[in-house]
């Protein structure tokens, strides 16, 4: 007997994300900083975060740089 585990499978991106617009507010510098920490494993969420909060014209949630990181978001990224 097999069981029906599609209700466990990960859903596809689907959370809009503000991370973009946020990017296009940072200065030239700023912006090539973040998008590098994104994607460097060994930088922790929460120093993201608040370099993000600290450049950006907006302030945002840990979990959207969370969601971000992971491709949790229609931006897809990892």
């Amino acid at each position: 007997m097999e069981i029906d585990l599609s209700e466990f499978t990960r859903k596809p991106p689907g959370t809009r994300c503000s991370i973009p617009r946020l990017l296009e507010s940072m200065t030239p510098e700023h912006r090539e900083k973040i998008e590098a920490a994104m994607v460097t494993k060994n930088i922790a969420t929460s120093t993201i975060f608040e370099k993000i909060n600290l450049w950006s014209a907006e302030s945002i949630g840990r979990s959207t740089v969370e969601r971000h990181r992971k491709g949790e978001c229609l931006c897809g990224r990892s």
